[in-house]
């Protein structure tokens, strides 16, 4: 009787295990980032800087990571980036844990144009305007630590997208 109730305490660990580490896993979706910055867009992108562009819905658990992780690589990045964090729903009293330029309040259309659909999407954008970095800086669901993406953020070298993970954005495409 006691081997049946561990065998079966076990297999349900087991299973759990598997279910969280799947979840963690995942990416988000996420769309087609333009390689050049859109003209429609109303969010004004720094004249001699390069502009970061962070796409994010407060609820989910995940952006906590996110921003830990940007926050240590814009520490390194040169030269700084201005920072614009574009928020889903509409939600100007949002307020990041990190230094930015400006808060942009979306209805989704913004995150539409840059191919966003997943919270804790980020686009680099070098001081032309063209598409330096897209995805993601954090390894997994959550996970705050060096990564590969976080590294590609810094070195402004890697078009190529990056898995984003966190919460699908309500407004997204």
């Amino acid at each position: 009787m006691v081997f049946t109730v561990v065998g079966a305490w076990l297999v349900g660990v087991a299973i759990a295990a598997v279910v969280v580490f799947d979840h963690a896993t995942t990416p988000g979706a996420d769309g087609p980032t333009p390689a050049r910055w859109p003209d429609a867009s109303r969010i004004a992108r720094a004249a001699t800087a390069p502009t970061l562009l962070v796409f994010v819905t407060p609820g989910c658990p995940c952006t906590r990571a996110t921003f830990t992780e940007l926050g240590a690589a814009i520490d390194q990045m040169r030269p700084r980036p201005a920072v614009v964090v574009v928020v889903e729903h509409g939600d100007a009293s949002y307020r990041p844990p990190i230094e930015v330029t400006a808060i942009v309040s979306d209805d989704g259309t913004e995150m539409a144009r840059f191919g966003a659909r997943t919270s804790g999407h980020v686009a680099l954008y070098d001081a032309g305007g063209a598409l330096a970095f897209t995805g993601g800086v954090t390894g997994e669901r959550g996970h705050i630590g060096d990564n590969v993406s976080r590294r590609a953020l810094v070195a402004a070298a890697s078009p190529t997208p990056h898995r984003v993970y966190g919460c699908a954005l309500d407004n997204a495409p």
